[in-house]
């Protein structure tokens, strides 16, 4: 942070070297801008690395024909319990949306990868879509697939992406929020981003936010799971949130009724929870 000296402030410095205090030269600045681009790329392209490793060991490489009846999978789809959860969360939010938005509306679809539910909302609300995926080949097969004049798939990360300030009515992490980091990032830019009394979306399918005092177990479960898969090299790149981080930071559970929970009245890891901002 630059420190600023009034005017009328005196500093005597005997015997003291004078100092250079003259801007950096446009030379050192693009050197500086080029090193910090440098370090931002090779983090990027470890995600998309981490990213397409997962896809590949978790069996979650699917094909035209496959993506194009998503949130429906074939009998032959190795997380069929997820897509069943899916299916019912998005379509849950996808009606919520339906009703909130407007053709003036804009959504953002945060990892978007194959664009299946960016471009279901096109279909099914007003609003204009964009989905946001860091991972250049999983961008160019939703282009390939998807096609609608309000959606727009787009290559981008999340935190260093071109977009205007308060310009997102509806912010939508579908399975996505474990690969952005901590959620106090994930929130703070989400501020910036959404216009005032914007929404906050996330749809949690595959791997649950635990209760607190599972926090340490399900992680340990989730690395032993990652070294039986050979797929080691995501873990610096996927977080595993408490359930108690996500009443922490504002959000709302809008899970759909489950007769387990109301009747033991357990708060679940999995489903569909929503913030609203009131103020940017």
């Amino acid at each position: 942070m630059t420190e600023f000296l009034s005017s009328s402030t005196a500093i005597k410095t005997t015997g003291l070297p004078e100092v250079n205090r003259s801007a950096p030269s446009t030379s050192t600045r693009n050197t500086r801008k080029k090193r910090v681009n440098s370090t931002t790329n090779a983090a990027h392209l470890d995600l998309i690395h981490a990213v397409r490793l997962w896809r590949k060991r978790d069996n979650r490489e699917w094909g035209e024909v496959e993506i194009r009846e998503f949130p429906s999978v074939f009998f032959y789809n190795l997380h069929q319990h997820e897509w069943a959860r899916k299916k019912l969360l998005c379509g849950k939010l996808s009606d919520f949306l339906a009703i909130e938005t407007s053709a003036s509306s804009h959504i953002l679809e945060v990892g978007s990868g194959n664009g299946w539910f960016s471009h279901h909302l096109a279909r099914h609300t007003e609003a204009r879509i964009t989905g946001l995926e860091i991972d250049q080949l999983q961008v160019e097969q939703a282009q390939k697939i998807f096609s609608h004049d309000r959606l727009t798939i787009k290559k981008g990360e999340y935190y260093t992406a071109r977009i205007r300030r308060n310009s997102i009515n509806h912010l939508l992490f579908v399975d996505s929020l474990p690969w952005l980091g901590s959620l106090e990032a994930v929130m703070s830019r989400a501020q910036k981003l959404l216009a005032e009394g914007g929404t906050i979306h996330i749809i949690n399918t595959n791997t649950e936010f635990p209760m607190a005092k599972r926090l340490e177990k399900t992680r340990a479960a989730f690395e032993e799971y990652c070294e039986d898969k050979r797929m080691t090299d995501i873990l610096p790149h996927y977080e595993i949130i408490s359930r108690q981080d996500i009443d922490i930071a504002g959000f709302s559970d809008m899970n759909v009724s489950n007769a387990l929970t109301q009747v033991f009245k357990r708060k679940t890891g999995f489903g569909w929870f929503m913030r609203k901002i009131d103020s940017c």
